[in-house]
C-alpha cells in the first residue's frame, strides 16, 4: 500500500485477525470508520467496531504508510509506562485487545472508552468530577517516579535545555529571561532539579472514560478514566509540565493550580519558584524533539504555559 489506507483497505485486511481475536467475546463485528488523521503524513487510522447489537466494543488504529511501525511502537511505550507504574497508578493506560500487522502497517485494537464531552451541560460535571482524580493520579505518578540524576546528566537534561530556551531569540524577552535566571539557580547550587516520568501530551483529548458496566459504575469515575496516546512519554522527564499543561485544559482555577504546583514541588524537594525551572527545562527538550509541531506553535505553548504558572504562582 503506497497511500493512506482507506476504510474499504482496513475492512478487507483486518477481517480476518479481528475476527480471531474478538468474535469468540463479542461475536460478528461491524467495522466503521471513526477517525482519519490526514492533515500529517504519520497521522492514523481509527475504525470503530461494534457487536451484533451494535454496541460499540473495541477500536482498531492502524498506522500510515509513512510511518508503518507507529502503533506498535506507541503500544510498545505505554506498557513500559504501565510497567513502571505498576498495577495501581498504571490502571488508567489501556492493555490492547489485539495487536498485529497487514501489508506492513502496525494496528492495534483497544477497548471502546468515551471521549470527554465537548457540550459545556455534559463538560461541565463531568469536568468537576474528574479534577480531583487526574490531580491526585498526576501527583501519584510524580511520588512514584522522582529521582535525582548525576551531574553529567543533570548538565545535559537540565544546563542544556535551560540554555536553548535562553538563546532561542524568536521566543519572548520574558520567557528568555526566565530560562537565565533557571540557569542561574542551577549553576549555583540553589535548585536540585528531578526527574519524573513525563506523559508529554496531557490533556482533556487524551482522557477518557470507560463504559460503566451497570448503574452501579456510573459514578465510579476513579476506575474508569483512561489515558491514552503515551507514544511521547519519557521515563526521565521533566516535572510541571504535565501539570500546567492539565490544567489549562481542564480549565483549572490560578488558586488550584498553585496549590497543585505546591503539592508537586514538596513531593520534588524544590522551593516552588523552580517550578517555572522545571517547566522551562521541558520546554527545551520538547524544542530538541520538535518532529511535525512547528515552532510558532511550540513558542505559543511556551509562553502561554509559562505565563499560565506564573498567575498560579502569584495568586
Amino acid at each position: 500500500m503506497n497511500r493512506p489506507p482507506i476504510l474499504a483497505d482496513l475492512g478487507r485486511l483486518l477481517e480476518e485477525p479481528l475476527a480471531d481475536a474478538l468474535s469468540p467475546r463479542y461475536g460478528k463485528l461491524e467495522i466503521s470508520l471513526l477517525s482519519h488523521t490526514s492533515m500529517v503524513a504519520d497521522g492514523t487510522t481509527v475504525l470503530l467496531l461494534r457487536d451484533s447489537a451494535g454496541q460499540r466494543r473495541a477500536v482498531a488504529i492502524c498506522s500510515a504508510p509513512a510511518a508503518p511501525d507507529m502503533v506498535r511502537r506507541a503500544m510498545n511505550r505505554a506498557r513500559e509506562a504501565k510497567a513502571i507504574l505498576g498495577a495501581s497508578v498504571g490502571a488508567p493506560i489501556l492493555d490492547p485487545l489485539a495487536e498485529g500487522s497487514v501489508e506492513g502497517l502496525s494496528y492495534a485494537v483497544l477497548p471502546y472508552c468515551k471521549k470527554l464531552s465537548e457540550f459545556r451541560a455534559v463538560w461541565w460535571p463531568q469536568r468537576a468530577l474528574l479534577r480531583p482524580l487526574i490531580l491526585d493520579w498526576l501527583a501519584r505518578v510524580t511520588e512514584c517516579t522522582t529521582r535525582g540524576a548525576e551531574p553529567a546528566i543533570t548538565h545535559r537534561d537540565f544546563a542544556e535545555r535551560l540554555q536553548r530556551m535562553a538563546s532561542l531569540k524568536p521566543l519572548s524577552e520574558g520567557l528568555r529571561a526566565a530560562a537565565k535566571w533557571s540557569a542561574a539557580r542551577l549553576d549555583d547550587g540553589a535548585w536540585t532539579p528531578r526527574h519524573v516520568l513525563m506523559h508529554g501530551d496531557l490533556w482533556k483529548g487524551n482522557i477518557l472514560i470507560r463504559p460503566a458496566n451497570g448503574v452501579a459504575e456510573q459514578w465510579r469515575w476513579r476506575e474508569r478514566f483512561v489515558i491514552i496516546d503515551w507514544g511521547g512519554w519519557e521515563i526521565h522527564g521533566y516535572p510541571i509540565y504535565d501539570l500546567v499543561r492539565l490544567a489549562q485544559s481542564i480549565r483549572l482555577p490560578a488558586r488550584g493550580l498553585r496549590s497543585e504546583v505546591y503539592r508537586h514541588c514538596q513531593l520534588l524537594g524544590c522551593e516552588p519558584a523552580d517550578a517555572k525551572s522545571n517547566l522551562l527545562a521541558a520546554l527545551g527538550h520538547i524544542h530538541l524533539n520538535l518532529e511535525h509541531l512547528p515552532f510558532g506553535r511550540f513558542a505559543h505553548i511556551a509562553d502561554n504555559t509559562l505565563t499560565t504558572l506564573e498567575r498560579a504562582l502569584a495568586s
